[in-house]
């Protein structure tokens, strides 16, 4: 028992089905891109089978599934060559689209081409009963989702046929069914097709008729075929549009000979879009009237078609042979109208047609075609002519020739691309013959269009050949130039091809060969057209049939390039050879130089495996090779790889990289996975006297790198599982941790390598750790100078997110090598957190720096004991920073957004700030300047800001015996000469010329009611005003200036009061003054004016009427014209001149500034005698002066600025006398 126990469950898995069957379908069944899954199958080997669920999917998922199937059938029958069901039922069948299409997918077997063949079918078919309870068909597969029941039957056996199927729907109004049938015996046809639906059916929807209106259709017909006829009838919303008749009849004493008739008339337009109703009109007809022999000749004795626009009649006459005895054809459309054709709108003004033919006036017959204005999707035809003549012969032996001429005129595009690449016009013209038992030719076909030329000549053989077609064709472009703009590229020069062999239309079996031609050829593409200029050849010869595809020869060859190959490919093995060679780099880039070649050897293996058994790329010194395979067939690409390259010498590549670079490299790397799926990569790189030409890169490199990285890409994430990378100055290494993580560790030796005056190494370590689909970061820097950071937190696996906690310190002069000459010096420390993108936005925490120092040398300016805090938090940074200028202070507070345009509202605040220029001025500043808006450019700049004592010296020119240092010009400095020029201000760079960047609008104040001091080469001036800055930083507006208070010019011995004095802003804020001196010697009126950039003021000396200078000067200081001076007046002259050129304040100027007095001057009093004059500010708008004369009498001046109009002036002597005076002053 035991034993025979397993007997009955064979049996039963073989009776039934089961697992075992099951299992077999669904590997037979399934494939690329179809899966079949197979439940419940019962009665494989009964003569009832059923199935409980049958599912096919593609990788959409389930198109097709079929619950509760059931086939009886009869197995004897097949032996018999019948089949016979009895029933295939299903409960439900659900269909919701099409399985999704491979396309033109392109396989290893399409390389095999199969013989054209007919199908066998059997004798005869019987299904009993065909039904569905449930049919559910889906929106893609037909515009809506519509669920329906089948009922029906089909039989074809005996000399007897006949359908009845009924369709119902379930969901909506529908209902369709088919009941026909025929017997030879009889002769008796009936038909009956009736179909109605509602509103939005199904039929409309799919027809896109206007409205989606309901249907009914009817064709009805019953009786002998020798009198025949059924009546058509079609309805929409309920109103009958087209009805009809056609009409059977055999003639008596004439079996086998039909007459027929057909008669067709409605109102379309409802059924048409509103675009082709003036083409139809009201009413549309089709009628046709003839006879068909029993012989198989056949006569059309009435053919007419009617509508608005279209008028055709004719008649034809058809020879057993199936040859027209004789055809008479006309035709007009009249127009403009829209053609009823799918897509863009087809416009036509006219077309005329006529055809002739008659065996009984000759042979010969003739058709021709007149289309006037056509116009479709841009294009245009003025007129097209087409032209056909030749001659039927309908028997001993059959025989038609046709001779086709056509022309096109006016074309034209909107397109101005294609326009100029079809030309405004094109012909063609051909000759055909064919003969009853012999083939189809087609002989001097000539088709021109612009400058492209094509001829051909050839034959179409057999159907039971596969309709071969064998022939040559000729192709030939003047000038590709006409072809750019449709190209999209600068094409130039002039292409001719001819092609010859041989092409099955229905078996695809083919043996073809090419030769090209070109001459200075150009795809508009800087590396690829030197390759092709010149003459250019191009040879093919291939074959593809039964066993496979056959690329024979491949030859490319122009004065720059040579390519052969040759391949081989079947559905079970394949491979080919291709070689390349470039004859010199330099044509596809000046950079290189040399020959390059490319060699490949690949094999196609049974399974599908491309195999490269040899890849190399040799050039400029450099070497790549690889072997591997690839699964081109496999979506994932399977790959399984070794590459191989070397260089031998850097130097070659120093153009194409822009840097001198030096040494050699060599390396390796494999592939192993799929391209689109999991893959595994490793690579392998070492470079000897390696040199980038990038100082600070190859600091790091110092002559030697080895590198080395083991990766893998699994599931879409990418993970590098080791890393090692040496060079004598700078290690990484990255090494396994456990759980997918990296112990990490880099090491610079020494960072004063790349950051002066900060000598020690550099070192990073810690742990990168995948958590979930983030990266786990955890990891400390420590650098010279006390630089520290910790980095903590997780990072996305694709870097667009973080959530990261910051923290350390580093020295500020880390910045010192990057800004020179400017320098800063302090400490930084900062805390942050980064939560989100990786962007600004994103931080928040705080940056603070104390004991800071910046120096600005160009402008004489340091702030000391910088300090602050920048506080970020919810994308803005809280700035609150500030520092001693001079004896003051600044400090820059408020916010600042941290995304684009980085919008600030800062106000920085002067206290007593201390500002000067050992060669200009010396000031201190109070006041406050605000900056709001957006940062990166457009901010408003505004405020006031109030100067106190201020000091202007008009410098001495500094010129010596040998005057002013020359402009001098540097020939051959080293790139550290020049660096070093460049950090000292000696050189302007490109960024210093002019403005740049975005203007900034400015409305500031500057306001300094007095003690503005003007001094030196005889000045000694005192000024005040007030000035508004408008305009933008890149084009500044200065309103008012500062006028001025009281001052005059020495020269000399001679004191000269100034009359006129100011002085403004122009430029680059640099102050431009100007004062003016009127004097009067005699009848001789004299003016002393100094003016210009207080650098380098220009003075000049006039006289009324006009003097040379030195004449005014010599009347000025001694009264007497100038041929008149003594030798010593004459070196006095001398060194007055050298003064009011620069040559110093003199000594008055040095002693009032040493002993710190505002104004000292020796001066005539009013009885001639000498006094002494010392004046200083005692507060803002308070001046004080003493008076000393020769006798040793004192008086004592104050002036009081009340408001920047009125002055109150008092003085009092030793003799007690005293005086008060008031002053008011307007400038308009």
């Amino acid at each position: 028992m035991i034993v025979a126990s397993p007997a009955p469950a064979l049996a039963q898995e073989s009776e039934d089905g089961g697992g075992f069957i099951e299992n077999f379908l669904e590997s037979k069944l399934s494939g690329a891109g179809r899966e079949v899954t197979v439940t419940g199958f019962e009665g494989a080997l009964s003569s009832r089978a059923t199935m409980e669920e049958l599912v096919i999917a593609d990788e959409d998922g389930p198109w097709l599934i079929l619950r509760g199937a059931v086939l009886d059938w009869s197995r004897a029958a097949l032996l018999r060559g019948r089949i016979d069901i009895k029933e295939l039922t299903a409960d439900e069948i659900l269909l919701p689209r099409l399985p999704k299409s491979e396309g033109d997918k392109a396989t290893v077997k399409d390389s095999e081409a199969k013989p054209f063949s007919l199908p066998d079918l059997p004798v005869s078919i019987e299904i009993g009963k065909i039904s569905t309870e449930k049919l559910e068909l889906g929106e893609a597969l037909i515009g809506q989702d519509a669920v329906l029941t089948i009922d029906g039957a089909v039989r074809l056996a005996g000399g007897e046929g006949g359908v009845d199927l009924t369709a119902t729907r379930t969901d909506a109004e529908g209902n369709f069914k088919l009941a026909a049938g025929y017997s030879n015996e009889t002769e008796i046809l009936s038909l009956y097709l009736a179909m109605t639906e509602g509103q939005g059916g199904i039929a409309a929807s799919l027809l896109t008729l206007p409205g989606a209106p309901s249907l009914d259709l009817s064709v009805i017909g019953e009786g002998p075929l020798s009198r025949f006829g059924a009546d058509l009838r079609l309805a929409t919303d309920g109103v009958q549009r087209v009805a009809g008749r056609v009409t059977l009849a055999e003639p008596e004493g004439d079996p086998g000979t039909n007459a027929f008739t057909l008669a067709v008339a409605g109102d379309l337009r409802p059924l048409m879009e509103d675009r082709f109703r003036p083409f139809f009109g009201e009413r549309t007809s089709v009628s046709a009237k003839g006879t068909r022999y029993s012989d198989g000749a056949l006569d059309l004795e009435d053919l007419q078609v009617a509508a608005d626009a279209l008028n055709l009649t004719g008649t034809l006459e058809l020879s057993p042979s199936g040859l027209p005895e004789r055809f008479s054809l006309d035709g007009r459309l009249d127009g403009p109208v829209v053609l009823p054709v799918p897509g863009p709108a087809a416009r036509v003004d006219g077309v005329d047609l006529v055809a002739r033919f008659d065996e009984d006036e000759g042979d010969s017959w003739s058709a021709q075609a007149v289309l006037d204005g056509f116009s479709r999707d841009g294009l245009s035809i003025a007129r097209a002519d087409l032209a056909g003549s030749g001659t039927i012969r309908p028997e001993n032996p059959a025989s038609v020739t046709a001779d086709v001429v056509f022309k096109a005129e006016g074309l034209d595009h909107n397109d101005p691309a294609l326009a100029q690449a079809m030309g405004r016009g094109a012909e063609g013209s051909a000759a055909v013959t064919w003969e009853q038992g012999g083939q189809a030719t087609l002989r001097n076909l000539l088709l021109t269009a612009g400058n492209i030329r094509v001829m051909a000549d050839a034959t179409l053989n057999e159907l039971a050949d596969g309709l071969p077609v064998e022939g040559q064709a000729r192709l030939s472009v003047g000038d590709l130039s006409r072809l750019g703009s449709l190209a999209g590229r600068d094409l130039g020069g002039s292409a001719e091809a001819r092609v010859s062999g041989r092409y099955g239309l229905l078996d695809g079996i083919f043996d073809v060969t090419l030769d090209a031609a070109t001459q200075d050829l150009a795809a508009g593409i800087p590396q690829l057209d030197p390759l092709l200029a010149g003459r250019g050849t191009v040879g093919l010869s291939a074959a593809r049939g039964p066993e496979g595809t056959t690329l024979r020869d491949l030859d490319v060859q122009t004065d720059a390039v040579t390519l052969a190959a040759n391949a081989s490919l079947s559905a079970s093995t394949g491979g080919g050879k291709v070689r390349g060679e470039i004859h010199d780099l330099s044509l596809v880039d000046p950079n290189l130089s040399g020959p390059a070649t490319v060699t490949a050897d690949a094999a196609w293996e049974a399974d599908g495996n491309l195999r490269l058994e040899r890849f190399t790329i040799l050039g400029a010194g450099a070497e790549i090779d690889g072997t591997g395979t690839i699964k081109p067939d496999d979506p994932d690409l399977p790959v399984d790889a070794d590459l191989s390259f070397a260089v031998a010498d850097l130097s070659a590549f120093s153009g194409l990289a822009g840097q001198t670079l030096a040494g050699t490299l060599k390396g390796t790397a494999s592939l192993a996975g799929a391209v689109n799926a999991d893959l595994e990569v490793a690579a392998d790189l070492t470079g000897t006297g390696v040199a980038t030409g990038i100082a600070e890169a190859d600091k790091l490199i110092d002559g030697q790198v080895a590198a080395s990285v083991r990766g893998s890409r699994k599931e879409g994430v990418i993970r590098v599982d080791a890393l090692q990378a040496d060079t004598p100055q700078l290690t990484v290494h990255a090494d396994p941790a456990g759980n997918g993580g990296l112990n990490v560790a880099a090491r610079l030796s020494d960072l004063a390598l790349l950051v002066p005056n900060f000598a020690g190494p550099v070192t990073l370590d810690g742990q990168v750790r995948p958590r979930g689909a983030n990266w786990g970061l955890d990891l400390d820097l420590v650098a010279p100078g006390g630089t520290t950071a910790t980095v903590r937190g997780t990072l996305a696996q694709d870097a667009s997110t973080a959530d990261l906690t910051l923290s350390g310190g580093l020295p500020l002069g880390l910045a010192n090598a990057f800004i020179a000459p400017q320098s800063i010096d302090g400490q930084l420390r900062f805390d942050l957190a980064l939560d989100g993108p990786l962007d600004l936005a994103s931080l928040s925490g705080r940056v603070s720096a104390s004991g800071g120092r910046v120096a600005i040398p160009s402008a004489s300016l340091a702030i000391e004991d910088l300090g602050g805090t920048v506080d970020l938090s919810n994308s803005t940074a809280q700035i609150n920073v500030a520092g001693a200028l001079g004896a003051g202070r600044v400090a820059v507070r408020g916010p600042v957004n941290l995304t684009a345009p980085f919008n600030g509202d800062l106000t920085v605040t002067l206290d007593g700030a201390e500002l000067r220029d050992p060669t200009l001025y010396q000031t201190t500043l109070d006041g406050q300047v605000t900056m709001s808006g957006p940062l990166t450019g457009g901010a408003s700049i505004g405020g006031r800001i109030d100067v106190g004592r201020t000091e202007v010296m008009v410098p001495s020119s500094g010129s010596g015996a040998g005057g002013p240092i020359p402009d001098i010009v540097h020939i051959g400095a080293s790139s550290a000469v020049q660096g070093t020029r460049v950090k000292a201000g000696l050189i302007k760079t490109s960024s210093e010329g002019g403005s740049s960047g975005p203007g900034y609008p400015l409305d500031l104040v500057i306001s300094a009611p007095s003690q503005i001091f003007v001094r030196g080469r005889g000045l000694e001036a005192e000024l005040g005003g007030r000035m508004r800055l408008r305009g933008t930083t890149s084009d500044i507006v200065p309103e008012g200036q500062f006028d001025l208070i009281r001052g005059r010019l020495d020269i000399m011995t001679q004191r000269f009061d100034l009359d006129e004095g100011r002085v403004s802003l122009q430029g680059a804020l640099e102050p431009y003054i100007l004062f003016v001196v009127d004097t009067q010697r005699g009848d001789t009126d004299f003016e002393i004016r100094v003016e210009g950039r207080a650098r380098q003021p220009e003075i000049t000396f006039n006289s009324s009427p006009e003097l040379p200078e030195d004449e005014v000067l010599a009347q000025l200081l001694f009264g007497e014209k100038i041929d008149s001076l003594s030798a010593f007046q004459a070196v006095q002259l001398a060194a007055a001149a050298s003064e009011l050129a620069g040559g110093g304040e003199g000594f008055f100027g040095n002693l009032r500034r040493n002993i710190g007095l505002d104004q000292l001057d020796v001066t005539t009093g009013a009885d001639g005698g000498a006094q002494v004059a010392a004046g200083k500010y005692i507060s803002d708008n308070l001046y004080s002066e003493v008076v000393v004369n020769s006798e040793g009498q004192t008086e004592i001046h104050l002036n009081l600025d009340v408001t920047r109009s009125l002055s109150v002036t008092g003085s009092v002597d030793d003799q007690g006398d005293t005086g008060i005076g008031f002053f008011f002053q307007r400038d308009y």
